[in-house]
């Protein structure tokens, strides 16, 4: 701001002094190179003065206007996913791991649960068909023992070899158990892998302050943000608008900003190399982000100064810019000498934009010839610069409320062609209403055949139990083998014997002794009385004898064969048998269920031909039919394809409205302002003005980006998780240009009647649009400016002891919404708390008062026409 100078000086005068002592110069410099003398202007509020060079620090000053944000963790998608149904909304808090989102490949659940089913059944079978197999080689050893028992050596080795095959057996089998438990293994983990990245969750604990809407669009683009959680307990500085090329502030030797009034060092917080590189790669700016030790004691949303300086030069012999000339590339002064003036070539060095070291040609007792404004105000108070506060108010006539219980419906069969979709956009629809119809090839035929094989498996695994319930039997009673066939194991000689008689065993042969002669009838020991007789019989006998040894020498004599361990193969026969039972019950229920969980997805809503119908599960509003649907095009996975959002919670927004006009098409043209709409901070209180009442709540959340940098503010930017480097990229919500979420009021706030009188002036929410506190601030009206060579130089008048000087000093002024200065600035270098500067006592102005104690606050009123 340039200050009008009002004191009146007799120019002419001046003038005329200047050019005698320019005439008593020229003279008294007899046998010198003559050289140019300052042609002076007829300055308005100028005179002729000199200064001398002072020992100063250069100091290259920049400074950034930070916000106290909470730390955000972008909740991001990895792959391409068309998200049903989001879990939270802003303001919800979230644990770590809590779901965010889901995706449509949730779907696929049941899927993932009938693999793991059957990885299990194929455990279960392996371990049924290994305890069958020991049973079995149980039985052979059993058969082993009994046959070395029985000295049966064949039996002995046969036993052996069929162990061995039952071994053989079992590593194959198990072998191909393995090779199916694998592949189905490798599909489980891939199909949850999928399914675990359709679910979005929270990578860190916190409270939610963004969300995509459903209603803009249901698909999320790979590393696309779907929320952000934001940690009120950590805390950082973030300086979006950051005017500071460089990513980060290493060659500042001091970089600091004000606590509680107090100077206290700022540190930057680092972005790793990776990230960096990543967004140099990308095209994305990073914006400053800093710390200090007393980070907490900032209110969450209020405005930071960080003020970072450069020592170009200490000690430095300097004189202010405005003294300089030069003839080319040559800079030189005029210095005072005596009464006259010379030219004095230089040597310069750093410059900080206020004051040049001279390395050369100069000395600490030189007086410079200077000629820009030094005239002081004639007329004056003091003004002592201190800490203030600065709060400047928005104001906004529109609040609302907005849906985001939002659920999608999709078509749960593949391969299919989409019929009709029988919903329109912003449609009312009732639970049971017709949503869309599809195509699949399941026709009444495919329904019928499935029924069929149901049928089978449940007649086969009756047969099957019957089986097993007769060889149950069996084996617990055992039918009686009857056998009474002469052999080698007939030990009774009765029947083999002709002469002997099963009724009377000393009976003789039945002889007629009519037939035979006495002398050729045959002695019994009845009859044997005589020596010969008794000598005959003895002869008789012992040929009987001879006989009977050779007829048991010749018949082949085998010992009864002795039978181990019969209980114990009954036992083993039913172990095996109940294994038998058991592995087929298990493959019966598992292919059952299968069939059957197909069978309905088949009937559910099919008119036989093959036309599935989707009916809404609820009531409310279609808030998105999905663009990239289309009627008779063949689609082979699982689309989504209509959104409906009930009216179970509405969050509450505020609206920042543009000016807009509507041309002929009804679409928005017109006015754009040049600085973008502001939306309250995170943390900031709102005051909600309605029927007389006053009501307090706070912003906690965003519908989207809030200008070119920061979390909210950047279309793409990166991110480092899990010492991965993402860019990721955040898609507005509808209106997301001039909305953010307040907290619902606890008390009883009619939304709906202050949405409807906002148009009459009933209504009016006030919230900050700067909120500075405690920082060295100086009025505008002490400050006064200067052109120099197109540069300007901005100062004032300080007091030091008895004398007023003049200050350069280095200042950040303070913007409203549409980046105008407004009446305060922020003191970077120059002046320091507790110096007094002198405020100019105008004839057409009142006598005012030092602003030094009071808390400044402007207020601005955001058009809200439509």
């Amino acid at each position: 701001m340039k200050k009008l100078l009002r004191n009146k000086i007799n120019i002419k005068c001046l003038l005329m002094a200047f050019i005698m002592t320019i005439s008593t110069f020229s003279i008294s410099g007899c046998g010198k190179k003559s050289y140019d003398e300052p042609e002076l202007l007829e300055p308005k509020n100028a005179m002729v003065t000199f200064e001398k060079p002072a020992l100063r620090e250069l100091k290259k000053i920049d400074y950034l206007v930070g916000t106290v944000v909470p730390k955000e963790y972008p909740v991001f998608t990895t792959e391409n996913i068309s998200i049903s149904n989001m879990k939270v909304k802003v303001g919800d808090y979230v644990k770590k791991g809590d779901i965010i989102a889901e995706g449509l490949m949730l779907s696929e659940e049941e899927k993932l649960n009938d693999i793991a089913e059957s990885i299990n059944n194929e455990r279960s079978q392996k371990s049924i068909s290994n305890d069958k197999t020991d049973l079995d080689i149980q039985g052979k050893r059993y058969d082993y023992d009994e046959a070395e028992v029985n000295g049966d050596y064949d039996a002995m080795e046969k036993a052996e070899m069929e162990i061995e095959l039952c071994e053989e057996d079992r590593r194959y089998e198990n072998e191909l158990y393995d090779r199916t438990i694998n592949e189905k293994t490798k599909n489980y983990d891939e199909l949850k892998d999928k399914i675990d990245k359709s679910y979005i969750v929270a990578t860190h604990s916190g409270y939610v302050t963004y969300v995509k809407e459903l209603a803009t669009s249901s698909v999320a683009l790979p590393n696309e943000v779907v929320a952000v959680i934001s940690d009120y307990d950590d805390p950082y500085i973030i300086c979006r608008d950051s005017n500071i090329i460089n990513t980060d502030c290493d060659d500042y030797d001091e970089i600091y900003t004000y606590v509680d009034g107090k100077k206290v060092e700022a540190k930057e917080i680092k972005y790793s190399q990776n990230v960096k590189s990543l967004a140099s790669i990308n095209n994305s700016g990073l914006p400053l982000k800093f710390t200090t030790k007393d980070i907490k004691k900032y209110k969450m949303g209020q405005n930071v100064f960080i003020i970072l300086k450069e020592t170009l030069a200490k000690d430095a012999l300097s004189i202010c810019m405005n003294c300089i000339k030069y003839e080319g590339t040559i800079a030189y002064v005029y210095v005072k000498n005596n009464e006259s003036v010379e030219r004095r070539d230089i040597e310069l060095g750093e410059n900080d934009g206020q004051y040049v070291e001279v390395k050369y040609g100069l000395d600490l007792d030189d007086e410079v010839h200077t000629e820009l404004s030094n005239v002081k105000p004639s007329t004056y108070k003091d003004y002592t610069i201190t800490t203030e506060d600065f709060i400047s108010e928005v104001k906004s006539k529109n609040i609302n409320t907005k849906n985001t219980n939002i659920y999608g419906f999709y078509n749960k069969h593949n391969n299919v062609v989409f019929e009709s979709i029988d919903v329109e956009f912003g449609q009312e629809v009732k639970k049971g209403d017709l949503l869309f119809t599809y195509k699949t090839d399941i026709t009444a035929a495919t329904i019928k055949e499935c029924e069929q094989r149901i049928r089978s498996l449940q007649q086969n695994h009756e047969d099957a139990l019957e089986m097993y319930s007769q060889l149950r039997e069996n084996i617990e009673n055992p039918p009686i083998k009857e056998e009474n066939v002469p052999g080698i194991y007939n030990t009774d000689d009765s029947q083999s014997n002709p002469l002997n008689n099963s009724n009377d065993q000393n009976a003789s042969p039945s002889i007629d002794s009519d037939i035979v002669p006495d002398d050729k009838k045959l002695a019994t020991p009845n009859d044997a009385t005589s020596s010969d007789a008794k000598k005959h019989n003895e002869e008789s006998t012992e040929n009987n004898k001879d006989e009977k040894n050779k007829d048991e020498i010749q018949k082949p004599v085998i010992p009864e064969r002795k039978v181990l361990y019969a209980e114990e193969r009954k036992d083993l026969s039913l172990q095996s048998l109940d294994y038998d039972i058991s592995l087929e019950n298990l493959i019966y229920d598992s292919m059952l269920k299968s069939l059957q969980k197909n069978l309905d997805l088949m009937k559910e809503n099919n008119d036989g031909n093959g036309i599935i119908s989707v009916y809404s599960d609820r009531d409310g509003i279609v808030k998105l039919i999905n663009p990239y649907i289309h009627l008779g095009k063949f689609y082979s996975e699982k689309q989504h394809v209509v959104s409906i959002g009930d009216d179970s919670y509405n969050e509450v927004v505020v609206e920042m409205r543009k000016i807009r006009k509507k041309n002929e098409n009804t679409s928005y043209v017109g006015e754009v302002p040049e600085y973008p709409m502001k939306q309250a901070e995170l943390g900031r209180e709102i005051s909600v003005e309605f029927n007389g009442k006053i009501y307090k709540t706070k912003s906690i959340g965003f519908s989207g980006v809030v200008n070119q940098n920061g979390v909210y503010g950047r279309a793409i930017y990166p991110v480092e998780q899990d010492g991965k480097v993402f860019i990721v990229s955040c898609t507005p919500n509808e209106g997301f240009d001039d909305q953010f979420h307040i907290e619902k009021f606890k008390e009883d706030f009619n939304y709906e009647e202050a949405f409807q009188s906002r148009a009459d002036g009933d209504l009016m929410i006030h919230f900050n649009f700067n909120e500075f506190y405690d920082i060295p601030l100086i009025d505008a009206g002490v400050v006064y400016t200067e052109m120099f060579h197109k540069t300007e130089l901005t100062y004032v008048w300080k007091k030091v002891g008895d004398e007023v000087v003049k200050e350069y000093v280095k200042l950040a002024p303070i913007k409203d919404e549409k980046g105008n200065n407004l009446s305060k600035y922020m003191i970077l270098d120059g002046i320091e708390v507790g110096d007094v500067v002198i405020r100019e006592i105008s004839d057409d102005s009142s006598s005012g008062t030092n602003p030094e104690a009071d808390t400044q606050t402007s207020e601005t009123e955001i058009n809200t026409e439509e």
